[in-house]
């Protein structure tokens, strides 16, 4: 299926089956049931959805819809016309060279106080730190979440997606998550509280032990 992220794809699919990308920002019950008659069959909740929201709306969701989450990976937080990896260069968009080639996780930014901030990726602007719902997938099985979604990235990428798929069978694992990104991980979003905050600062993500 085709993923919609903005509705004028929606417009140009709207009757054939499609998948409700977080950027189309789907926060009730009622833009749920306006995308599935348009023919939505899978949804993904904006990246900033809490646990709540994501619990109530998935309740009350059409029967034929599926909900799908995004649990790990750096969040894509703006997205612009321009490149800002060639811009970085002083290069034009259209003579860029490639050069997003020469940086596989993008670039970093920091705040004036040396925190990492953000990660521009060409057009995208990212957070820096990866988003890391490793220890809420027994929760999420118990809310009966159809699908996880896992952004992928250059490096620790098979130990990752081992680690969730651990955790989706309800396996007892132990791994060191805080190697998977430089900058760090976060969790906050999905607590309700500012999305660079971590909540789950144990090293150790102890699932289904």
């Amino acid at each position: 299926m085709i993923e919609a992220n903005d509705l004028g794809a929606v417009n140009l699919i709207q009757g054939k089956n499609f998948v409700a990308g977080p950027h189309l920002n789907i926060y009730n019950e009622a833009a749920l049931a306006t995308f599935a008659r348009y023919g939505m069959k899978r949804w993904a909740p904006p990246l900033e959805a809490t646990r709540t929201l994501v619990e109530t709306l998935h309740r009350n969701k059409p029967a034929e819809v599926e909900t799908e989450v995004f649990v790990y990976g750096k969040i894509p937080l703006a997205f612009s016309a321009r490149c800002f990896t060639a811009r970085h260069y002083d290069l034009n968009k259209d003579d860029c060279q490639f050069k997003c080639l020469d940086h596989a996780e993008g670039l970093t930014l920091k705040t004036r106080e040396g925190q990492d901030f953000l990660c521009i990726n060409g057009i995208q602007t990212m957070s820096a730190q990866s988003y890391n719902l490793l220890h809420e997938i027994p929760d999420m099985l118990n809310m009966g979440i159809d699908i996880i979604r896992i952004s992928p990235q250059k490096d620790h990428i098979n130990e990752i997606i081992s680690a969730f798929d651990a955790a989706r069978r309800g396996e007892a694992i132990n791994v060191n998550s805080k190697d998977w990104n430089p900058c760090g991980l976060v969790d906050g979003y999905w607590f309700g509280d500012a999305g660079i905050v971590q909540r789950h600062t144990q090293a150790l993500a102890q699932v289904g032990a």
